[in-house]
């Protein structure tokens, strides 16, 4: 009776680690080179020469493949994803068991078929696929608008451009090669860094083209968004474009005998939480961070000697994360 109450016990616990759920998240960072993304911001156009400034940026995101634990692919099933870079910058991609080590991403910028040719007016409020104001919609034909760019460039900025593109064709599939941090014991998050003005190349705003369709310049922008656009991150120190307030830790790297301290000012009012787990996604620290308390905050019982994740979290959703290096 002991060896199989000891047996079950095993069984049990087996059952339990291989369906243990993951919430995966993806973080897409929005950048104008090397700053962040901002619309009606001149920065310079990467082919040179002049000026560009976004006015309206969006793009659907779908398809969306998580590859991990040497090459199994776990489909995101009817995850569609409207990104607007000004606003959004997490997404919740789901619940999923069995994804341990995350190896890479795969997604497509636009719609797919038969879903592109579908009528949005029967997708409820609120779903990424539902009409949008502005029109993310061309037509029964056309389908959806897969990208839209719009903006000034040229000298002294005096070219308005447009550039919407669609178009089965142009769906492409991408594959970016990327881990994923344990941000809690059961929430992971892929973090992928999107430079926005290298969805320009080889277009010239500067004569400020009007261009809708799915040939020509717009199936130029999708190409760029299919190679150009979209890498790994390093999540050194990641903070979401929506968080305007400060975060960051010091000493870091952190040497043995001293305390890191984390440091914040927070611009607006919430239920903020700190959270540290080491490389495994276990809970080293935890606390509550109100209006009583204030900056810097230190991080008492962490080993001087290890890899650790310091984290904000802000109603409930991880809005900036810095890695925290221990040196032996």
């Amino acid at each position: 009776m002991r060896n199989f109450s000891l047996l079950f016990l095993i069984f049990c616990a087996f059952v339990f680690s291989a369906h243990a759920q993951n919430e995966v998240w993806l973080h897409l960072a929005p950048r104008l080179g090397s700053q962040p993304f901002a619309l009606n911001t001149p920065v310079s156009h990467p082919d040179g020469g002049y000026q560009m400034q976004f006015s309206r940026f969006e793009l659907y995101v779908s398809d969306i493949k998580i590859i991990h634990d040497g090459g199994q692919e776990t489909p995101c099933t009817d995850v569609y994803l409207l990104v607007r870079p000004a606003t959004d910058s997490m997404f919740n991609l789901g619940q999923y068991s069995g994804i341990e080590n995350v190896e890479a991403i795969r997604f497509s910028v636009g719609v797919p078929q038969p879903i592109n040719h579908a009528d949005p007016s029967l997708q409820p409020a609120g779903h990424p696929l539902a009409l949008q104001d502005p029109s993310m919609h061309w037509g029964w034909a056309g389908g959806y608008r897969f990208a839209v760019m719009e903006g000034l460039a040229g000298e002294n900025l005096g070219q308005g451009f447009e550039v919407h593109a669609l178009g089965d064709n142009n769906y492409k599939s991408q594959t970016i090669a990327v881990s994923a941090q344990q941000a809690t014991p059961d929430t992971k998050v892929i973090h992928l860094l999107a430079d926005y003005t290298q969805a320009a190349r080889n277009i010239d705003l500067s004569q400020g083209p009007i261009e809708h369709g799915t040939t020509g310049v717009p199936a130029t922008l999708l190409f760029n968004f299919k190679n150009y656009v979209f890498s790994a991150q390093s999540t050194t120190q990641v903070v979401c474009p929506a968080f305007s307030g400060n975060f960051h830790v010091a000493p870091n790297p952190l040497k043995p005998g001293l305390t890191p301290q984390v440091y914040f000012h927070f611009p607006e009012t919430g239920a903020y939480k700190l959270l540290v787990t080491n490389t495994l996604g276990q809970v080293m620290s935890q606390r509550d961070l109100d209006s009583g308390i204030t900056s810097p905050v230190p991080l008492e019982g962490i080993p001087a000697s290890g890899l650790y994740w310091v984290q904000l979290w802000k109603n409930g959703r991880l809005i900036a994360t810095e890695k925290l290096v221990g040196l032996h």
